[in-house]
């Protein structure tokens, strides 16, 4: 998962998109950074934006984990369950 989110990263960057909202997440959590940025120019992205990666992922039900343990002790491949979901945190 880290390969696969710092990839899109890498690719977003080289289009100057922000995909997992840098900039925002600065201005929560790191106001007087983003605000020498703010009006100034476009906030700053590079491939070095992200120093580490923490994944956390919560299901937010477990309706379907029976089944799909059953499945994937016979090898069958499913998609996560429905609820489940993903978060990314990036680290500046």
């Amino acid at each position: 998962m880290k390969q696969e989110i710092m990839r899109t990263f890498r690719k977003a960057v080289t289009y100057g998109g922000d995909i997992y909202q840098l900039e925002y997440e600065t201005y929560l959590h790191h106001y007087r950074k983003w605000k020498e940025f703010n009006g100034k120019s476009a906030f700053p992205i590079s491939e070095k934006s992200i120093q580490s990666i923490e994944i956390d992922v919560k299901i937010n039900h477990t309706g379907m984990m029976k089944k799909i343990c059953n499945e994937a002790a016979k090898g069958d491949e499913t998609a996560p369950p429905d609820g489940a979901s993903l978060m990314v945190k990036a680290k500046h």
